[in-house]
């Protein structure tokens, strides 16, 4: 981030950003149970996807991450933070789909 906020013109820094994301993409291959790594993933997406190609990412981890309490509390977070597209109805189906797929996956473990 600091060389990429460095950068004097927006080609180098959007240069600066497609590198980031290249690296973080192969370090989330390596490390796909890395919360952390992660959510360092969809910022970086974040900074340079928007809308609904920033939802899909999103959509994606969470589906091969169904009972991560913080992937979804920073997705809907990022939701939360789109005024533009923000709408209350959207965002009571997400927090249900966020129990639901948070209370099945604390079932499972339960059950084990």
């Amino acid at each position: 981030d600091k060389i990429a906020n460095m950068q004097s013109t927006k080609g180098a820094r959007i240069q600066a950003l497609e590198k980031k994301i290249s690296i973080l993409e192969k370090a989330a291959q390596l490390n796909p149970d890395n919360e952390e790594l992660l959510l360092y993933l969809m910022k970086a997406y974040g900074s340079r996807d928007g809308g609904s190609v920033l939802v899909e990412r999103w959509e994606k981890i969470l589906m091969q991450h169904p009972g991560s309490c913080k992937l979804w509390k920073e997705f809907l977070c990022s939701c939360q933070s789109e005024f533009s597209r923000f709408k209350t109805s959207e965002m009571r189906k997400m927090y249900a789909h966020a129990i639901r797929a948070l209370s099945a996956t604390s079932m499972k473990l339960c059950r084990q």
